[in-house]
């Protein structure tokens, strides 16, 4: 199994977290998806001390949110308006799920972190961007 990236291991957090505020079960390859455009948030200058992260990892965050914004802006795409559209199209669930710890991947986002690892074959790290 190969290691996973910061922004990976970020996208996945927040595809869980996207997922239990919206009151699904599990979480979809849409959560995911949302997860990799929020990737694109981090604006890498914040340093350590206030993203808890070492200057090394800083620097690999911040380089993958430039890949993830780069490939959105190379499609003509608003990553921003992309994942508030997609959160608008998936629309609330009616789950009684209150922890996200208790949401699980469902078969489908199953399937998209494996096809990521293969995807990653050869790479140092799989990173959120072999989860599109």
């Amino acid at each position: 199994m190969l290691n996973k990236s910061i922004g990976f291991r970020f996208a996945v957090k927040v595809a869980l977290s996207e997922a239990e505020a919206a009151r699904h079960e599990c979480v979809a390859p849409e959560h995911l998806l949302i997860g990799v455009c929020k990737v694109g948030n981090y604006p890498g200058d914040t340093g350590p001390a206030v993203s808890g992260l070492s200057a090394s990892e800083t620097a690999e965050f911040g380089a993958e949110a430039v890949a993830v914004n780069s490939l959105y802006e190379s499609f003509g795409l608003n990553r921003l308006a992309f994942y508030r559209d997609i959160r608008r199209a998936f629309g609330a669930g009616s789950s009684p799920v209150v922890d996200e710890r208790a949401v699980r991947l469902s078969n489908p986002s199953q399937s998209v972190l494996q096809a990521a690892e293969k995807l990653a074959t050869g790479a140092v790290a799989v990173n959120s961007l072999h989860l599109l």
